[in-house]
């Protein structure tokens, strides 16, 4: 079976959504399937890819930028021409709100849509505006037209059907994954010693791209509340590139006068995982995530996890009583967690092996293709 992927981004951009469509893609190509990735060709910063390369036996087809709405919209018409032509048994499209998403008129095939439940909560006046236009103007129209739409939660789900008037039984839930990779135990001295960090401290970590909405000042924030006694015995480290954020992010550290804060910038797949072995707790501070593929990775080792209680990531978090509203309640909670008092009560190592590996994840989107195929 012929996959065409379409997507605004691809590798070697790695967000959640490109990390999604790489690990599906990989798990298909190993199913026999042949995956072609469409997208346009160029990264988030502007800068132009090569037209066409294979990648871990995915090919991958980018197509020239002739205009961009924001830093995530890009308008790559040659993408239109390539469905058109092209006999892809299945085309599925990620993300929403995007201009690609108008392939599903230019393709007579089966049409499936992952929108990675797309709500900014912190976006400017200009997008906020668009989105609404958008979703006035083409979303119901446009999401009748695709034959399937896979959710990554159930919140998700909610979201479809009471925002585009979808009836549930178009809709699959499929979550996002982790590679088994990370079941495994890795040396945590590794990362320690690269960024000399105290074995004995209590190690705190968060992973993303250095972005206001992914809400790192606020664990600056609570971190600079704490009593001193516990404040002084943690460390905060923040693993992740700079977007366009990382300046504020250290100013803050400046003001409130912590020496405990630790800015990796990217690191490579051996430190990281070195990291999540490591650490003792993983927060997830962000305002929207449409899922939080890190809080999967950090629970693969079995740390305990919290997240703010918003979007996809409530849905991830196994226990609600690791998930915060706001920076009192995390400040609470943190200092339960740190002293013990609250501990988780589920294996979170055994529910990533049982419902959120790649493998498993990808077996559910092939039974998506293969019912709309039918």
């Amino acid at each position: 079976m012929k996959i065409a992927q379409v997507c605004p981004f691809f590798y070697p951009v790695l967000g959640g959504m490109e990390k999604h469509v790489l690990e599906i893609s990989k798990e298909l190509v190993k199913n026999g399937f042949e995956v072609t990735v469409l997208c346009s060709n160029i990264d988030r910063s502007g800068r132009i890819l090569k037209n066409e390369q294979v990648f871990d036996s995915i090919l991958i087809k980018r197509f020239k930028v002739y205009f961009k709405i924001s830093e995530f919209a890009s308008f790559f018409p040659g993408v239109f021409r390539e469905v058109r032509k092209q006999k892809y048994d299945v085309v599925h499209a990620h993300a929403y709100r995007h201009p690609h998403n108008f392939v599903v008129y230019f393709s007579n095939k089966p049409m499936v849509l992952t929108p990675h439940y797309p709500i900014y909560p912190l976006s400017g006046k200009l997008r906020n505006i668009y989105t609404k236009i958008f979703d006035k103007m083409f979303g119901a129209s446009l999401m009748k037209r695709y034959k399937k739409i896979i959710a990554l939660t159930d919140g998700e789900k909610e979201w479809l059907t009471s925002s585009f008037f979808i009836p549930g039984s178009k809709i699959e839930v499929v979550p996002n994954g982790v590679s088994e990779k990370y079941l495994d135990r890795h040396d945590p001295e590794i990362f320690l010693k690269k960024f000399k960090i105290d074995r004995n401290k209590f190690i705190i970590l968060s992973v993303g791209r250095l972005s206001k909405s992914k809400g790192f000042q606020d664990l600056i924030e609570v971190l600079s509340f704490l009593p001193e006694n516990i404040r002084k015995d943690i460390v905060l480290v923040i693993i992740g590139p700079d977007g366009g954020y990382y300046k504020k992010l250290v100013d803050l550290v400046v003001e409130k006068k912590l020496k405990n804060v630790i800015f990796t910038g990217e690191v490579s797949e051996e430190v990281k995982l070195s990291a999540y072995e490591a650490c003792d707790l993983f927060i997830l501070p962000s305002y929207w995530e449409g899922f939080g593929i890190t809080l999967l990775e950090a629970m693969a080792k079995n740390k305990i996890v919290m997240a703010r209680n918003v979007g996809g990531q409530k849905y991830v978090v196994p226990e609600k009583e690791f998930l915060f509203k706001d920076l009192d309640e995390l400040k609470k909670k943190l200092e339960l967690v740190y002293e013990g008092k609250l501990k988780k009560k589920l294996d979170y190592r055994k529910i990533v092996k049982e419902r959120y590996l790649w493998s498993k994840v990808a077996k559910k989107i092939m039974d998506v293709y293969e019912e709309v195929c039918r």
